[in-house]
């Protein structure tokens, strides 16, 4: 036998005789490291169930950038611009939260807010000069309300609608008969902070437009109402804006067919008239050709016209809507900038759902805001300050037109003119008129660029506590703390 082997013997008992040793030490004082894995269990095991549960709804959203039907028959513009980030930020920013408040009719909740379990308002609509209410429970799940001595409600059921002097649904939950509890009326803002709470936004993964949207509540059913009442109040935004933009531009368009209407009137009657005091029925081909290019010109003059108030209109206001995605792709920069703004005004909205309008943090976010816009207006202004160069360029060339019209005999200059006057407004007023129709029937198929993929559920077991992980976490703690007291003591002793 080798000396390394003969050494090996003596290392192996050793360690042997070690951990025996450590055996030993459990099995003396075994009852002490049971007695420690017990208690620390018992104490993990009574917080879990003590601990209020907590519930997640889940709602999937889906951004699509596809047009509408009509824009392509119509091939119109396409949205192009998009930001996943600032979808993120209009998802959870304030003003959807208080769209959602209103599409749950949240108009009441109780004045004690530790007695919620007691009993959940799911709707309820009462006259608006009453801003206080009771409740009292009665047997059999029944409650009635009243507002001082006068009651509103005599014989409600828990679960079951009601629409007597006041309208609404109330579940009771664990009360007695004779209880009553105080309801008061909140405001749109205070509702709207109720539903932002406990709300997270996330993108489902880097290559695609999915968005997860998850809502924690003690109560699975407001937690599923609050999720698709958030999902259902940010499409309809989407919708509304796209609705928004399309009758700004409808509205233009308007005004200006009634303008241009009263002079093609007044154009095609100072031409027949002419044309009956001079016997002069027809221009010549020359003249003819410079009534097409000072057509041509004007209706160039009008387009750069209009998208010039566009631009002016998006630089007094950038927010959400389409108009703006469509106007930023026009203007060097400000779809970087347009981003941060939506950014800005997402935090702007975390913030006032804990402070005022007045706080610092808040103040500090309103003078970026501020800042951004001062540089969206400042390139809107290069724009339109491109765009009247392009139109004076045009007036430069029918000023042209107009002198050269000025070399034909004077009786058909005259004619040229009239004729000239009633071509142009008459075909502006047809451009203006295939505007109209296009726009109208963009506005007719115009849906939101959201789709709820997937609804919420009521979920049917909480989220939190984890009872298997705590339940796993107390009996390892417990068995460390037991082992490691008993060895504690054998040091000791």
């Amino acid at each position: 036998m080798s000396d390394n082997q003969l050494n090996s013997v003596p290392e192996q008992e050793e360690k042997e005789a070690h951990l025996l040793d450590y055996l030993h030490v459990v099995q003396r004082r075994w009852k002490i490291a049971l007695v420690v894995f017990l208690l620390v269990f018992a104490v993990v095991t009574i917080k879990t169930f003590l601990e209020t549960p907590i519930y997640q709804a889940t709602v999937t959203l889906r951004i699509g950038l596809k047009p509408d039907t009509s824009q392509e028959v119509l091939e119109k513009r396409k949205e192009r611009y998009y930001s996943m980030e600032s979808e993120l930020q209009v998802l959870s920013s304030f003003k959807v939260a208080e769209r959602a408040a209103q599409l749950l009719q949240l108009n009441w909740h109780l004045r004690d807010a530790s007695q919620e379990s007691a009993l959940q308002i799911r709707r309820l609509i009462v006259q608006d000069d009453i801003d206080w209410l009771a409740l009292q429970v009665l047997d059999g799940g029944r409650f009635k309300l009243f507002n001082d001595s006068v009651v509103l409600l005599e014989d409600g059921r828990s679960g079951i609608p009601f629409a007597e002097k006041v309208k609404g649904l109330i579940e009771l939950g664990p009360v007695k008969p004779g209880d009553v509890y105080e309801l008061v009326r909140i405001t749109s803002d205070q509702a709207a902070r109720m539903v932002s709470q406990g709300v997270s936004a996330y993108p489902m993964g880097d290559l695609t437009s999915m968005i997860g949207l998850s809502v924690e509540r003690t109560d699975p059913k407001t937690a599923r109402d609050v999720a698709n009442a958030i999902a259902a109040a940010y499409a309809n935004q989407d919708r509304e804006q796209k609705l928004k933009e399309a009758a700004t531009i409808l509205d233009m368009i308007d005004q200006q067919l009634a303008a241009l209407g009263a002079q093609l009137n007044v154009s095609e009657q100072n031409l027949q008239k002419f044309k009956i005091q001079t016997g002069l029925q027809r221009l010549s081909p020359e003249g003819a050709s410079m009534i097409d290019v000072a057509v041509s010109l004007e209706k160039q003059r009008a387009d750069l016209l209009q998208k010039k108030q566009k631009i002016d209109e998006f630089s007094k206001n950038p927010g959400y809507s389409a108009l703006d995605t469509s106007m930023a792709e026009s203007l060097p920069g400000v779809p970087e900038l347009l981003t941060r703004l939506l950014e800005l005004r997402g935090i702007r909205g975390e913030l006032l759902r804990e402070y005022t309008p007045s706080h610092p943090d808040v103040i500090e976010v309103e003078g970026k805001i501020g800042l951004l816009k001062e540089e969206i207006a400042k390139a809107a202004v290069v724009a339109i300050r491109s765009l009247d160069q392009e139109i004076a360029a045009i007036d430069v060339e029918l000023e042209i037109s107009s002198k050269k019209l000025e070399q034909v005999p004077e009786e058909e200059l005259e004619l040229a003119r009239l004729s000239r006057s009633s071509s142009v407004n008459a075909e502006l007023y047809s451009y203006l008129l295939q505007r109209q129709q296009e726009e109208r029937i963009a506005q007719a198929s115009i849906t939101s660029k959201v789709e709820i993929v997937n609804e919420a559920i009521l979920p049917v077991s909480p989220i939190k506590p984890n009872k298997q992980k705590a339940f796993g976490l107390g009996a390892l703690i417990g068995l460390l703390l037991g082992v490691g007291l008993t060895f504690l003591l054998e040091y000791l002793d």
